[in-house]
């Protein structure tokens, strides 16, 4: 068993994820003239519209507004909070106002700069000295996990919600936190890249999520989070099948079966193959209205086998001397050392592909013109709508005795209408919010 240094199993601890709300409204941050400080650029022209902003961050301004602008030893260091009163804290560590959120990661691997300095170069070509690179001052870190399903309270769900809109909003800023006390975490951070594939090959295959996020070290994580345990109610719950009839033997109270608990497992379970649609010929409105009309449909000709979505987005950082005026006044700078990572974040390009495997006994094309709508459930929440997606050709593979699977790999573009995120269009990426 792997143990870390204050001999507590590593599987005992746990993950958090924020976003860098606090008290301000995320979309205030973004736009120009309430707080510049935070977000800029001009404007870049979008078809017919030209209201959409350059993203650009101010990695220290972003920290340090985030934070409540609180700063120890050249770090912004944010309080540790957790929104939900649900959530075991009966000493109050997270203080009363709550925004931070647990995830059940399958794994969790991190760098904060194993890379920092490299040899002084001299007439010798010896090394006489090292030096530090200031640009190598980054953190990144990648983790998975399953989005889950609760038919009690989903104590996941927040996560997963900030995991959402960081893959549909380009350049949204959020934070991951371990409970670990020797372990530190640095932001802001942002999602370098995010794929959301089930694989029902063989089996029933569960959602899996792979997230990769880089960002600055102007945060540091707190050093007070303790490890969190899944809620566990007293209430009545029910276990629903996948035609959402209630299962007899979950439909019980937790003292009818004579435990004081119930294990985890009997609330919860990965959304899986069965929760998990597509629909490239018409427009949905909604997640609910989506699902009443896959269900209706029930096109016998083919079956979903295997479907992935994948955002991928480039950033580019900019260093500058680490230091700053955060605080409006001109006469004393504040230096923050050589450690706190790189200025400016800002997004040089982003792209939206994917693919889908259906089987077939016939020979069925689901796709018939190269550019539709498409609409994807990984899930309730996991809802991802694009109304402009470029199919290429399929790929078949034929049976004698298997009948056919065809794959079709897609490219998603932007709408006619999307904007910036600050200018409170829900249209502010290739998905539709």
């Amino acid at each position: 068993m792997s143990n870390v240094i204050n001999n507590t199993p590593a599987s005992s601890h746990n993950i958090y994820i924020t976003d860098l709300l606090n008290n301000f409204n995320v979309q205030s941050l973004f736009i120009p003239g309430f707080q510049l400080i935070l977000s800029y650029g001009g404007h870049r022209i979008n078809k017919n519209s030209n209201i959409s902003r350059a993203y650009i961050w101010d990695l220290y301004r972003l920290g340090y507004t985030a934070s409540g602008n609180r700063k120890e030893y050249g770090y912004f260091t944010r309080v540790p909070i957790l929104r939900n009163s649900l959530l075991n804290d009966n000493q109050n560590l997270f203080g009363a106002n709550k925004n931070y959120f647990p995830l059940y990661c399958g794994s969790y691997n991190d760098n904060a700069g194993n890379n920092i300095y490299k040899p002084l170069e001299n007439f010798t070509g010896l090394t006489v000295n090292n030096v530090p690179v200031f640009s190598e001052q980054k953190y990144t870190a990648n983790f998975s996990f399953s989005p889950l399903y609760s038919t009690s309270f989903n104590v996941q769900y927040d996560a997963e919600y900030l995991i959402y809109k960081a893959s549909v909003i380009p350049l949204y800023p959020i934070m991951a936190v371990s409970s670990i006390p020797t372990h530190k975490t640095f932001g802001p951070c942002f999602m370098n890249s995010f794929t959301i594939s089930v694989n029902g090959e063989g089996s029933l295959g569960d959602v899996e999520i792979q997230v990769s996020l880089s960002g600055g070290k102007s945060m540091i994580s707190p050093s007070n989070v303790p490890p969190y345990k899944p809620f566990l109610t007293s209430n009545r719950t029910t276990m629903l099948d996948l035609d959402g009839n209630p299962l007899p033997e979950y439909n019980q109270t937790l003292n009818s079966v004579g435990l004081p608990s119930l294990p985890f497992q009997s609330f919860y379970r990965p959304i899986n193959l069965s929760d998990c649609f597509f629909d490239a010929s018409q427009w949905h409105s909604s997640y609910e209205s989506f699902v009443n009309f896959v269900r209706t449909r029930k096109n016998v000709n083919f079956r979903l086998v295997n479907m992935s979505l994948s955002v991928s987005q480039n950033i580019s950082y900019e260093f500058t001397m680490p230091g700053g005026d955060l605080l409006n006044d001109g006469s004393a700078p504040t230096y923050f050392g050589d450690k706190v990572g790189p200025r400016f974040a800002s997004l040089a390009s982003r792209e939206v592909t994917g693919s889908i495997k259906i089987f077939s006994y016939v020979n069925t094309n689901i796709v018939q013109r190269n550019t539709t709508s498409l609409v994807m459930s990984f899930g309730p929440l996991f809802f991802y709508r694009m109304k402009n997606v470029d199919w290429s050709n399929p790929d078949v593979q034929i049976s004698p005795t298997g009948g056919y699977t065809h794959e079709y790999k897609f490219v998603a573009k932007l709408e006619e209408f999307t904007t910036y995120f600050g200018a409170g269009n829900p249209i502010v990426s290739e998905f539709r919010v």
